[in-house]
């Protein structure tokens, strides 16, 4: 297994019909492969074509082929020479279709003609055929070659009749020996089976033949396992099929005649045996009735006992004729050659047998009003089908090769015609270790050259994802995920396949894709492969990664999707300090009005120093660096942000902001049209300025920013569609209407905003479907005393964020305390303090100036306090409650009935009897179990009002926990 970084581009033809596809916006490629596959015919890729041309237009033809354990194909057949006749032909090819040599056999000038080839372990070439002679008439011939075309020995075997001596087949054990069968004239017997066994060096070590009482005649040849020997063919005598089986000393073990159901001709064309030494024999057989050929199948055991007769008579009710049979290695049979189908003329006819002798399926291949011939069949390791044979378009044929799967789905089809459009026929095939197809013939290459010796190397590709090997596992959000698989080429020659990858929410919407191409990879090898990095930030929870292969002609499209599921945890845990804020351009720290706004649509943290500065930035949290942005324009009031200052998003690239300094400008800015005035902030029943005290959120469910103006307890709502102020209950407590710097307001994605206001510490909840502030729920506020024991309010730089549930907070006041606020348990707890020595070496802690947000994967906060300091929080294990989940009961709590149904399209009531007047967290989950909705419901008397914001029709189930009791209910929203 190599490693290697896959650069570069690969052959245009791999990939073509599928770019579109992915430019076009389709998110996941195999799916659409998986669609290709089922709706249109696939084909197979031609690695190489190879016409040979003797002497000028004469006829040269392949019989037969084989391969060597090297990948070299061999071809036999013949060739006409001017002067010598017909004259053995062998050709022998490399991998890649170089030609390597070339072997011509003559005797005497007579015509010499070669019917099979075989190839040994050390690449020896066996030839067998027949050869003419003046005085003999024909005798057989047997030759063998060297790897390297050197003929190694010849042997001419001349009947007892001294006439026509003609081979049919040869075969190899696995001891290496050589066996050629055919028919051999005598002048008592006429035509008799003979077979002849020689070693690989040509010594023959015996020669059996057969007489009946008329003429025989062998056709094919098959070894088993233990070094048997069996022939078939025909004997006039009654035309009956005729099977015999020598052992491996050439002694007839048994033989048996066929006479078929209509007692007429029977011919047998083709034999195979399996691993357990049972022997198949094919053929056609007069049928009954219309006295037409039916294909005939039949199955015998090692001592000679017919297991089973299969017949077939297509569906034409005409003739039929197979030409080929293979077994699997479970027994099963195959069958390939041509039959009439109704209202067709000759379509290549397939079956398969289970080992009882029934049809599992039968398949015809037609191309409608064409005649379709099959000649030869192989099988692969997996158990496809591989038929060879021609494809009639009128007066011409061409070469047809098919292949099926195991269960008889057409995998893929080719075929070729010559460049002089005349007689194409496909006669041999053979496949190589590989799985390459590999046919030969003879095809008409024009008047210049007739008919020339054709062989084809189809190639099969299968390219297969195997594994990932990262991200898996828990990985924390410091980690730099990079994508990294495993790939391979399960194909049968040298390719290059395209690899994508992706990574998903466990059962939700894609965060990432990429994609590459891997060259020139060999047959059997495998390769890793590293994508582009998945930018940060990295959401917290559950995702799939996953991996796909693709290449043009794919033969199996079962392997090219592999996946894994892994987990995003914060971490490195606890604060870390991040680049500093830049300097310039005003050279000022960050002091009064600084503040933070997380954009997730860019993945950008927009800053401001406040502090009567302009200086304006983002930051991104992927690549951990500040990029400086065109300094804010002084308003009309001359003033640059300062005390009261605040920023927030839209998550459409649009950034809002307060800017403080005793102003009530509002501002808006776009990458597009820059910073633009917006309608002043109502100056209200105060009458006051915006300088310190004020917060605000944006809430996407009513595209509306809430503000609290600070110093007093207004509380405005800002249109974004109609640019407009609204002016809402002020916040509590009744008759204290101070909101001092350091007060501050979260929103928690569930129909509720949170203001914690300075110096008293006080918490409080405002209902945006109610429109109300809650003042019949107290909430515990942040308590004053902290770990450090003592006791301090919150002040100049307090600020919060909102995270699943929970609210986090820095105290400000010039302290390092952080706490968390859990909402559906009313409680605080201080947390990780944040450091007062960062890289400066300078103690500095929370003060004027500091801002905290949600950044995706941890939390950014400013320590203001006349700093440049940034800092990151990533959230320990414990404290993650985040992913989709299902939508269960929580175990050791009382499960409770809860009842839902719809208010208006943004809120709905919850009875939960037993609920009292306690508050529960609440989860909203899509059928899917993706969580669409986090929340805290406060109950009275057992009921609740939830708004969640806009909710698609449909039908979505409930989550609630509270302290010792849970339960789970539907909720249906109509149209």
């Amino acid at each position: 297994m190599a490693r290697q970084k896959v650069t570069g581009t690969d052959r245009a033809e791999l990939f073509t019909g599928l770019e579109g596809v992915i430019r076009s916006g389709m998110r996941f490629v195999p799916f659409l492969i998986l669609f290709l596959s089922a709706t249109a015919r696939a084909q197979v890729d031609t690695a190489w074509v190879r016409r040979w041309t003797g002497v000028g237009s004469y006829t040269d033809l392949i019989y037969s082929v084989a391969t060597d354990r090297w990948g070299n194909v061999i071809g036999a057949g013949y060739a006409i020479g001017e002067m010598t006749a017909q004259d053995i032909l062998v050709v022998k090819y490399a991998p890649d279709g170089t030609l390597i040599w070339v072997r011509r056999y003559d005797w005497r000038g007579l015509n010499d003609v070669a019917s099979g080839v075989v190839v040994d372990q050390n690449g020896n070439i066996y030839v067998s055929g027949y050869s003419a002679d003046s005085l003999t008439s024909s005798d057989y011939l047997t030759l063998s070659y060297d790897p390297d075309g050197n003929l190694r020995w010849t042997d001419r075997y001349n009947g007892p009749g001294s006439s026509s001596d003609i081979t049919s087949g040869i075969a190899l054990d696995s001891s290496g020996n050589v066996y050629v069968t055919g028919y051999s004239y005598s002048n008592t017997t006429y035509d008799d089976f003979c077979t002849i066994k020689y070693n690989a060096n040509g010594a023959r070590l015996w020669v059996t033949r057969y007489s009946g009482a008329s003429t025989e005649r062998a056709q094919a040849i098959a070894t088993d396992l233990s070094g048997n020997v069996y022939v078939t063919g025909y004997t006039q005598a009654g035309n009956d099929m005729l099977t015999i089986k020598y052992n491996t000393n050439g002694v007839q073990q048994w033989l048996d005649r066929y006479n078929g159901e209509g007692n007429g001709a029977d011919y047998a064309t083709a034999v195979c045996t399996d691993r357990l030494g049972n022997c198949y024999v094919t053929g056609y057989s007069l049928g009954t009735g219309t006295a037409d050929y039916d294909y005939v199948t039949i199955k015998y055991s090692t001592s000679g006992t017919r297991e089973w007769v299969a017949r077939y008579n297509g569906d034409g009710n005409d003739n039929d004729y197979p030409y080929g049979v293979i077994t699997d290695r479970n027994g099963d049979v195959y069958v390939t050659g041509y039959g009439t189908g109704l209202n067709t003329v000759y379509d290549v006819v397939t079956i398969r047998y289970n080992t009882l002798g029934q049809q599992v399926w039968v398949r015809r291949y037609d191309t409608g009003n064409n005649n379709e011939y099959g000649r030869a069949i192989a099988l692969d390791s997996r158990g496809n089908i591989y038929i060879t044979g021609s494809l009639v378009r009128g007066s011409n044929y061409d070469f047809l090769t098919i292949s099926y799967s195991p269960d008889g789905n057409l995998r893929w089809e080719a075929t070729y015609a010559g460049p002089g459009n005349g007689m194409d026929y496909s006669l041999g095939l053979i496949l190589d270790a590989w799985g390459n197809v590999f046919v030969g013939g003879v095809s008409y290459g024009g008047s210049q050259t007739g008919n020339d010796a054709l062989i084809i190397k189809y190639i099969q590709p299968d390219v297969a994802a195997l594994r990932v090997l990262f991200p898996t596992g828990t990985i924390d959000t410091a980690t730099a995920i990079q994508p990294w698989v495993e790939v391979a080429n399960r194909g049968s020659a040298p390719t290059g396949l395209k690899v994508y990858c992706a990574i998903y929410r466990a059962g939700g919407s894609r965060f990432y894709l990429d994609s590459l191409i891997v060259i020139g990879l060999g047959p059997g090898e495998s390769t890793q492969v590293t994508f582009t990095e998945w930018l940060k930030p990295h959401p917290l929870g559950s995702y799939v990664v996953r991996c796909s292969t693709y290449r043009a002609f794919d033969q199996n499209l079962n392997n090219n999707v592999v996946q894994a599921e892994f987990q995003i945890t914060a971490g490195p845990y606890g604060w870390m300090e991040m680049p500093p804020v830049p300097c310039g351009p005003s050279g000022r720290q960050v002091k009064d009005g600084g503040a933070l706004a997380f954009c997730e649509a860019e993945n950008r943290i927009y800053a401001i120093k406040g502090n009567r500065s302009g200086d304006f930035y983002f930051y991104q949290p992927n690549l951990r660096s500040w990029v400086t942005l065109a300094v804010i324009p002084v308003g009309p009031n001359g003033k640059l942000p300062g005390k009261g200052a605040r920023l927030a998003t839209d998550n459409q690239g649009n950034v809002y902001l307060v800017r403080g300094n005793n102003t009530r400008e509002f501002w808006r800015f776009n990458a597009d049209s820059g910073w633009v005035q917006l309608e002043d902030i109502p100056a209200g029943i105060s009458g006051k300025a915006v300088k310190g005290g004020s917060d605000m959120v944006f809430v996407e469910a009513d595209e509306c920013i809430y503000l609290l103006k600070g110093y007093k307890n207004e509380f405005y709502r800002f249109r974004i569609s109609s640019g407009t102020w609204e002016e809402l209950e002020p916040a509590p407590p009744a008759g204290k209407t101070k909101w001092d710097k350091g007060s501050f307001i979260v929103y928690d994605n569930a129909g509720s905003i949170y203001a914690c206001r300075a110096k008293y510490n006080d918490l409080w909840r405002y209902d945006i479907g109610a429109g109300s502030w809650d003042t019949l729920h107290l909430l515990r506020g942040m308590p004053f005393q902290g770990k450090s024991g003592r006791s301090t309010k919150l002040k100049d730089g307090g600020c919060g964020a909102y995270f699943n549930g929970s609210i986090y907070a820095l105290k400000g006041s010039n302290t390092s305390e952080f706490w968390r606020y859990d909402i559906a348990g009313d409680s605080w707890v201080e947390i990780d303090t944040i450091p007062s020595q960062g890289t400066t070496g300078k103690k500095k802690r929370v003060k004027a100036g500091a801002d905290i947000v949600y950044g995706g994967d941890a939390f950014y906060a400013f320590k203001g306090n006349k700093t440049l300091e940034f800092w990151r929080y990533a959230l320990p294990p414990g404290d993650i409650r985040t992913g989709a989940m299902s939508p269960g009961v929580v175990k050791s709590a009382a499960v409770l009935p809860v009842k839902a149904g719809l208010i208006s399209q943004n809120r709905f009531w919850i009875e939960m009897p037993g609920a009292g007047n306690g508050q529960a967290e609440l989860v909203l989950f899509d059928p899917a179990g993706r969580v669409v909705q986090r929340g805290v419901c406060r109950f009275d008397a057992g009921r609740a009002v939830f708004s969640p914001g806009r909710l698609n029709s449909g039908v979505y189930y409930l989550r609630l926990r509270g302290p010792g009791f849970a339960g789970t209910g539907k909720l249906v929203i109509g149209r």
